[in-house]
């Protein structure tokens, strides 16, 4: 009598897209619905895995720099799940077989004797380019892609790194994996065999996903512009003519601004000339602590001060009289730039503002290294500010006087035109600029879904309180400038 045959062990290697849910194939949701087990990269979207409740996940991601099993262990994995029977997928991100070692698994599994099928998966190589709005190849400017890795094999094994001589001459576009850390190398060598230093180049991190963010510069310059946007992996570098043919981010891209009326308009106006289509709805206003003894009795000892210590425009604006006052004899410190600014317009100009860093910390740290023996310090400021900069001024020795003098309010109006914006717009923008206005905004979005929306913060300060109002904050200016925030907008765009 013959004993049934036991079935030949498989695995389905599968390409589960380059992060948005919704570019995962029908024919791998399929697989994955019929698996026993799962094992999946880091750079699976959780959203994905969440469609197959019930199934066994097996996370056996690789991410640089992290702690990670080796490939060899996940080469195990995958052959001993497959001798013992029922259907596994290896859900890896991408294409399989497009620098995700698929190509290594697969032989791995079929010298063990396990057969390998392939499903593939829309690659981050081409996705992130339509994604960021410009092509891979265009008949005017390109007629050859060339995909790389900056990631070579270990030690010891045939590795083959990048022809950049070969590559110039080819011409074309160019598509670098897993090169965000490289990228300095990678433009130098680039550089060094003839590229042109003034090549349109683009960094693309997270792409497709909802905290995509894109890059552009030329060749020379970008390093350094996704260093200073903190761009972090993943992240796909793409260098070419085709890059130029990207449209301005913010043309027509419905933008929020939700400042008080009276400090809307810069912010308004440098998004309007990005092309962006802004709606005004002033959710905070600005009110006057009054009466306010403790505000009369700092008037009235203006001429004890050393320093007065300035942390918004709209102090600057409700003491411009007093800060003119000819009983002043203090120095006057502004927390940024846009603080200075509104010293300028009224006739005065700060005696100190921080170089980079325009937060309470950076401002206590610049001035600590300012000042010498302890003296006394005015600050006036928002009834609900941070403790930090007068804590740090007096742990130093310094005699500060800190007074509220206004109050933020939020406009239950305004917040009902927020809602209504929110539930209307397809795809939109919203800057965020103070930790008020996050925790504002959180409030007016209460229930709705977000994921149409790109929110960007500021600074920390307000990051944090974004996040701690469950806020999906997908970028944060790298400083505390308006300027700067819409160019991250642009950037997230």
């Amino acid at each position: 009598m013959t004993r049934p045959s036991k079935p030949a062990s498989s695995v389905i290697l599968a390409g589960a897209g380059p992060g948005d849910p919704g570019l995962f194939t029908l024919a791998a949701d399929k697989a994955c619905r019929s698996a026993s087990t799962i094992f999946y990269d880091a750079l699976v979207s959780p959203e994905i895995l969440k469609r197959f409740p019930g199934k066994k996940c097996v996370a056996v991601g690789k991410r640089g720099g992290r702690p990670s099993p080796s490939q060899e262990a996940i080469n195990r994995k995958l052959v001993s799940a497959a001798t013992r029977g029922g259907i596994v997928v290896r859900l890896k991100g991408g294409d399989p077989f497009l620098f995700g070692r698929g190509g290594e698994e697969a032989t791995a599994l079929r010298n063990r004797g396990v057969r390998v099928r392939a499903i593939p998966g829309i690659s981050s190589g081409m996705a992130a380019a339509a994604a960021a709005g410009f092509p891979l190849t265009d008949r005017r400017f390109a007629s050859s892609v060339t995909f790389l890795t900056a990631t070579a094999a270990p030690r010891g094994s045939r590795s083959v790194p990048p022809d950049y001589r070969a590559l110039v001459r080819l011409g074309g576009t160019w598509v670098f994996f897993m090169g965000l850390q490289a990228l300095p190398d990678i433009v130098r060598n680039l550089i060094r065999s003839g590229a042109d230093p003034n090549l349109p180049a683009s960094t693309i991190s997270k792409a497709t996903t909802r905290f995509q963010r894109v890059v552009t510069s030329t060749l020379r310059g970008l390093p350094d512009e996704a260093l200073r946007f903190k761009l972090d992996a993943p992240a796909l570098t793409i260098i070419g003519p085709v890059v130029s043919l990207r449209p301005p981010p913010l043309r027509d891209v419905p933008v929020l601004v939700m400042r008080p009326e009276h400090q809307a308009g810069r912010l308004s106006g440098l998004i309007r000339k990005k092309g962006g289509i802004v709606t005004e709805y002033p959710a905070l206003k600005i009110v006057l602590l009054r009466p306010n003894p403790r505000l009369d009795r700092a008037r009235g000892r203006l001429a004890a001060y050393d320093w007065i210590v300035l942390t918004s425009g709209n102090t600057v604006r409700i003491l411009s009289r007093v800060l003119k006052n000819s009983s002043r004899r203090a120095r006057l410190a502004a927390i940024g730039p846009g603080t200075a600014a509104a010293l300028r317009k009224t006739g005065l100009r700060a005696h100190l503002v921080p170089s980079t860093d325009f937060s309470a910390e950076g401002l206590a740290e610049t001035l600590l290294k300012k000042l010498g023996s302890p003296g006394n310090i005015w600050l006036p400021q928002a009834e609900a500010a941070r403790d930090v900069l007068a804590a740090d001024l007096r742990h130093a020795g310094h005699r500060v006087e800190a007074t509220p003098i206004y109050q933020t309010r939020v406009s239950k109006k305004q917040l009902a035109n927020v809602r209504s914006w929110i539930k209307t717009v397809d795809q939109g923008l919203v800057p965020l600029t103070s930790a008020s206005m996050a925790r504002a905004f959180s409030e007016a979005a209460r229930g709705l879904d977000l994921s149409r929306l790109r929110l960007v913060s500021i600074g920390p300060v307000t990051t944090a309180a974004a996040r701690a109002a469950r806020l999906p904050v997908s970028a944060e200016s790298p400083r505390a400038v308006l300027e700067d925030l819409v160019d991250t907008l642009h950037l997230v765009a």
